[in-house]
């Protein structure tokens, strides 16, 4: 029995869900999946994996399922903001677990994973733990913003790009430049989005999904209430055609779902880079009144759950291998059909600089997808039986 009891134990401390990366925050929906948010201690779900899982094309999810990862339903608890400070920097906690991030259930003492993840394949990507990325193998991550904090009538045409980060997945904490001049949110705050594409065609694994998570936010730091953020134009492939990419304010791109895709899939792959008109940092182009120039107010962080601040970004841009003829080269020549903005020859990022890695394998993409059942509403689930599915 003793035995039995000692497996058991070592079998429950194994047991946390790997998937893939979602960026963790209490302000997220599906924080605390599958219970809504708590301030109870025994009401807490750290071992939470559900909004990493990716959105497959196979999977034919509607708006409804897809938006914000389906989670709409699990909102943060009430003051639970994602500070967004304008002009400066926000580190992001990137994980395929929230154990994996600081929101975990960690022990005094415990250290954190330097990288997004403890296995290359759940980040798509072909670089290695251990050596200097290569920035050419990333598919980009970005944030986006909707003035608005009712849930229940944002779409996705709503939110407007104001961050990329070209290097990532890959570190834990990964930095995100905000621009400067941002106006304030309305009252009850504002709502945002994370986004990932990765690549797939270096053996990186199944590559026709989309990642998707909603957060409540807030605007502090240098604003701006007489700026204007534009309503955000669909994104252009302009690898080969830097003048022909989509400039100012971009909104975030969907593609490979039932419906409410903005992207045709035609077997290019969209990533959040130069490829497809965005500058890596802030997405200063994004204003079609005021912005960085007017930047007049300075507010304090507004969210009780902000832990980071523009001081806080930690580069580590001399890390990455920056091949030439890829990302870098597109940057240069997109920078100049961009208003604004330009995109920098190498790329920063961030990364945690006292915890070590717990493996060292080599990316080649993930073994298998499950196919899975996406969290419903009761009302949703009912619309599903009344009309046959």
């Amino acid at each position: 029995m003793a035995k039995i009891a000692s497996l058991l134990a070592a079998l429950a401390l194994g047991a946390t869900a790997r998937a893939h990366v979602a960026m963790w925050h209490p302000s997220m929906f599906g924080f605390n999946f599958p219970n809504q948010a708590s301030t109870d201690p025994t009401m807490q779900k750290p071992n939470n994996n559900e909004p990493v899982n990716p959105l497959r094309n196979d999977m034919n999810l509607t708006v409804s399922e897809w938006f914000g990862h389906g989670l709409l339903d699990y909102p943060p608890l009430e003051g639970d903001f994602l500070d967004l400070v304008s002009g400066g920097s926000i580190i992001g906690q990137l994980a395929c677990n929230r154990q994996f991030s600081i929101y975990g259930n960690h022990n005094p003492g415990d250290q954190l994973m330097e990288y997004a993840c403890d296995n290359v394949g759940a980040l798509h990507v072909m670089n290695n733990f251990g050596e200097a990325p290569n920035i050419s193998y990333f598919g980009g991550t970005s944030l986006a913003i909707a003035y608005t904090s009712d849930i229940s009538t944002i779409q996705p045409s709503d939110l407007t790009v104001i961050s990329v980060n070209y290097s990532s997945v890959w570190w834990r904490e990964t930095a995100y430049e905000i621009p400067a001049g941002l106006p304030s949110c309305p009252s009850g705050g504002c709502l945002c989005t994370w986004n990932w594409l990765h690549e797939a065609d270096h053996t990186e694994g199944y590559g026709s999904e989309i990642y998707n998570v909603m957060y409540r936010c807030n605007v502090s730091g240098s604003t701006n209430d007489a700026s204007v953020v534009g309503t955000g134009k669909v994104p252009t492939y302009c690898e080969d055609a830097p003048w022909n990419c989509t400039s100012g304010p971009k909104v975030p791109m969907y593609i490979y779902q039932a419906d409410g895709n903005n992207l045709v899939d035609n077997g290019q792959r969209p990533t959040y880079n130069a490829r497809y008109g965005f500058a890596d940092g802030a997405q200063n182009d994004i204003f079609t009144s005021g912005g960085a120039s007017g930047g007049t107010n300075s507010t304090a962080p507004a969210s009780k759950s902000s832990n980071t601040s523009a001081s806080a970004v930690v580069s580590s841009s001399a890390a990455l291998i920056v091949a030439s003829s890829t990302v870098s080269s597109i940057a240069t020549a997109a920078a100049a059909a961009v208003s604004a903005s330009s995109a920098p020859s190498t790329v920063p990022t961030s990364k945690s600089t006292s915890s070590k890695s717990t493996s060292s394998k080599s990316g080649k993409g993930c073994s298998r997808h499950r196919k899975m059942k996406r969290p419903r509403s009761a009302e949703h689930s009912k619309r599903r039986r009344d009309s046959g599915h």
